[in-house]
């Protein structure tokens, strides 16, 4: 899952240098570039050999509906659909900035990409780390657990504890990379913000589709329909959000008014108790009772396929609810 994940993010990390080379040559060349490689894909697709599967029974219809219903009444699939998506739509916004101060400041087209292409570095060190953030939550932990200030503050950022969690810590992560561009605003705090945007959402992206990858086997494909259509879509409204920023309050500002944004979702998902306990796998409440931390017993009354299991493979996830359709209720 990590080494899957980390290879999208070099797909960003080769594809934003490029795409700035061929805006140098003219506006229109990454358009003509994105419409050959499309059509490539395409036509590849096309050549593929289908394997031999029967058809569903079921409507088109009835099908997205199952995976609309799986998406919305599991816990921490619904609200880090939602998470996600307002910080797509927020880094996309970002990214416009970024080019628009790049060519306020007469940024060469080259180095405009090299930046963007932080947060596929960001990206690739955040996916293939996520097997060992359990290894490093415990290192943090038995660091920080003599200096009660930083005990806290790492146990509220989502890196220690037992209601340790990626997205939760993901939003901070964010919130340090605002803080870097907008105390700067120089090419090389905007590349270190991106990078550390990517290593947060590398993180993130692995423990959802690991949460995603365990329910039923014919929801995976509907729910993470469900799930790319929200975020991805999100992405798509990002630079209608950037351009309107930097319309209406100026370059410099836009980036303050997207920080302020991200520190209140941070300030939600951190202090929020029903949001935080849903963004805390091990602590996220199933059905009518409560899971619990590591190694302690869960709720009375619930089935025992919906007892936590390890994240195969020393994911770093900790322990996932597992939760077959129905049993996870809003």
């Amino acid at each position: 899952m990590a080494v899957h994940e980390s290879s999208v993010h070099v797909a960003v990390l080769a594809g934003r240098p490029i795409g700035g080379l061929l805006f140098g040559l003219g506006p229109a060349a990454p358009v003509l570039a994105h419409l050959a490689l499309t059509a490539g894909f395409l036509y590849a697709l096309r050549r593929l050999k289908r394997p031999d599967t029967s058809r569903s029974d079921r409507s088109l219809l009835a099908e997205i509906h199952s995976g609309l219903r799986e998406a919305h009444d599991h816990q921490f699939i619904r609200v880090a659909t939602w998470l996600v998506a307002a910080l797509n739509l927020i880094v996309q916004a970002l990214l416009i900035v970024v080019i628009a101060a790049a060519l306020v400041e007469g940024v060469p087209p080259l180095l405009t990409g090299l930046v963007l292409a932080a947060s596929g570095v960001g990206g690739m060190i955040g996916s293939m780390a996520a097997p060992g953030r359990e290894r490093l939550s415990a290192w943090i932990a038995g660091k920080t657990s003599g200096v009660p200030v930083v005990e806290r503050l790492a146990d509220a950022a989502g890196l220690t504890g037992g209601a340790r969690s990626t997205l939760v810590l993901h939003t901070w992560l964010w919130v340090s990379a605002f803080v870097l561009a907008a105390s700067m605003s120089t090419p090389v705090s905007f590349f270190a913000a991106l990078m550390l945007m990517g290593l947060g959402g590398g993180l993130s992206n692995v423990t959802i589709r690991t949460v995603i990858g365990r329910l039923e086997h014919s929801l995976v494909a509907r729910v993470t329909g469900v799930h790319r259509l929200v975020t991805h879509g999100a992405s798509a409204l990002g630079p209608l959000v950037g351009t309107a920023l930097i319309m209406t309050f100026g370059v410099r500002a836009a980036v303050f008014v997207l920080m302020g944004l991200t520190l209140v979702i941070a300030v939600v998902v951190t202090w929020l108790p029903g949001v935080r306990a849903s963004l805390s796998p091990g602590r996220a409440a199933v059905g009518e009772g409560e899971l619990r931390v590591a190694g302690a017993p869960f709720a009375a009354g619930q089935p025992e396929s919906a007892a936590p299991v390890e994240s195969g493979a020393g994911d770093g996830l900790g322990e996932v609810p597992f939760q077959t359709p129905r049993q996870a209720t809003a």
